[in-house]
């Protein structure tokens, strides 16, 4: 069988999700939507909430918060999409950090000439505040947001537009995510798929086809000699 080294190493181009791929930024998130949960009059989040459909974009993880908590939906979905980003852009990323290895693999890869860039239903403009305050974003040569396109993941458009950025195409190029939208998102832009375990919603996203799954960046094993 394969390493993952050599899994990895054989494409010239990967692709990655940012949430519960590369920055676990659960604490950010769940404390913004806590704060705008307030502002509307509702209690506030307890500590061992676990915040559904992380991986989504915004309208859909409104959506199912309150579905979860047993709340109507709001009337004005965008006024209240509008105070959550501002909430989550007060907190200014201050508790999100990037997952074990995630730095050194991709500057393992980067000394390697791959290509790498970012396709995430995260809006493009906060995906790269955040790479840039953990320092990684000059490691990117493309960055792909929920906004940057008509249609966000699992749509296959934003990663195949993606790929056409960075000069690649489905068949060199592998995908990194932690979840169903992101496996979806693979598998109809016939791209690889990586899993990373430790993400958002790896159960879902298990019963798709993977190159490989696991747990921590040092277990892939990537060296400059692979």
């Amino acid at each position: 069988m394969p390493s993952p080294a050599h899994c990895i190493s054989r494409f010239s181009s990967l692709v990655f999700d940012v949430d519960g791929t590369l920055v676990n930024s659960k604490g950010d998130i769940t404390a913004a939507m806590s704060q705008t949960l307030e502002g509307m009059g509702f209690a506030p989040l307890t500590p061992d909430y676990v915040m559904p459909n992380l991986h989504s974009t915004a309208d859909r993880i409104l959506i199912d918060v309150f579905q979860d908590l047993g709340y109507s939906q709001p009337d004005d979905l965008q006024a209240v999409r509008a105070q959550f980003y501002k909430n989550y852009m007060d907190y200014g990323h201050a508790s999100s950090v990037l997952y074990p290895g995630v730095r050194e693999f991709l500057g393992l890869c980067a000394d390697r000439g791959q290509k790498l860039a970012i396709c995430t239903n995260k809006r493009e403009g906060m995906a790269r505040d955040v790479l840039a305050r953990l320092g990684v974003l000059e490691y990117f040569q493309a960055i792909t947001g929920c906004d940057t396109y008509t249609e966000a993941k699992p749509s296959a458009l934003p990663l195949l537009n993606t790929l056409k950025q960075i000069g690649a195409t489905h068949e060199d190029a592998v995908f990194f995510g932690d979840s169903q939208t992101d496996a979806e998102c693979a598998q109809r832009s016939q791209v690889g798929f990586v899993l990373h375990e430790p993400g958002y919603g790896a159960q879902a996203a298990a019963r798709f086809p993977c190159l490989l799954s696991f747990d921590n960046y040092d277990e892939l094993g990537l060296t400059l000699a692979a």
